[in-house]
């Protein structure tokens, strides 16, 4: 008997022993993944830990095809459980407006439907239908519009994880405050992935920006120019969305906020047509 109760004890300290070195083996796993990816980032650097049972507290920062990016693990703590969160960020300083973008479920649905979830829409069924939008309708619509890669960028941000191994996992997607952000529960991903998902949210700051240009307008002296690309190379006119030549000179910009437009189309604007800009042209109310 006293046998049986030694193996049995000794088993018992065994299973211990070799369930601690997994769970180490793991952590060591995460924080390695973790400094792979900051190897991969443009002078990347980590700081903090990466720990198994809570407690996380790690952030990678540097750049990746030439955007600042800073991804974030940290811990929510409820009584006496925890779960491990991850955010990340690309910045995108010249964004087009702040707005929010989230994944519609079930329950968001029927809260649209009953009015206790907020919802701008922008008048095209598929996308009022598939997203829960936050923002300005105008610029969203004209966002939308001029980039049709959008939507294809936030299906595969919000594409479940379970569903392919591409997925991503997301349930919202914010632009605010010059930054592109998402997040989610932490896992336990790899850097490769950790890469792809940076790649993705910086192809969507691509897609929401205008970029800063050299030009001869007289109205902005030695301050460069804003145009927009809709992530293409070139750069388009926000009003007529044609393509503008940087080296013409039938060309303007708004004095505010420095963005790029024909000089013919801001005279029939009225002013800027970048919303929430200070120069802002009144918007026409439909009857």
């Amino acid at each position: 008997m006293d046998y049986l109760f030694v193996l049995g004890l000794f088993g018992f300290f065994a299973a211990c022993l070799a369930a601690a070195f997994a769970a180490h083996n793991t952590q060591v796993n995460r924080q390695g993944e973790f400094k792979d990816f900051m190897r991969r980032l443009e002078g990347g650097v980590l700081e903090g830990r990466i720990e198994l049972f809570g407690g996380s507290q790690g952030l990678v920062s540097g750049h990746f095809a030439g955007r600042e990016v800073k991804v974030e693990v940290y811990t929510i703590r409820s009584g006496k459980s925890s779960v491990s969160r991850i955010r990340f960020s690309v910045r995108a300083p010249h964004a087009l407006a702040a707005f929010t973008v989230r994944k519609t479920n079930v329950v968001n649905r029927v809260g649209r439907a009953l009015g206790l979830v907020p919802h701008t829409p922008i008048g095209d069924t598929n996308l009022d239908q598939k997203f829960i939008l936050s923002g300005s309708a105008f610029s969203l619509r004209q966002l939308f519009r001029e980039s049709p890669k959008l939507e294809w960028c936030l299906d595969d941000l919000f594409r479940s994880r379970r569903s392919t191994a591409r997925g991503h996992g997301f349930l919202e997607l914010e632009a605010r405050h010059g930054w592109i952000t998402c997040e989610r529960n932490f896992g336990s991903p790899r850097a490769i992935e950790l890469i792809e998902t940076v790649r993705s949210l910086s192809r969507v700051a691509a897609l929401c920006e205008r970029k800063e240009v050299q030009t001869k307008i007289k109205i902005l002296g030695d301050r460069a120019g804003l145009a927009w690309s809709y992530g293409g190379a070139g750069a388009r006119c926000p009003y007529c969305h044609d393509d503008v030549d940087l080296k013409a000179e039938d060309l303007n910009a708004c004095s505010a906020c420095r963005t790029i437009h024909h000089s013919d189309c801001l005279a029939e604007a009225g002013g800027c047509t970048v919303l929430g800009c200070s120069e802002a042209a009144p918007r026409r109310v439909s009857a």
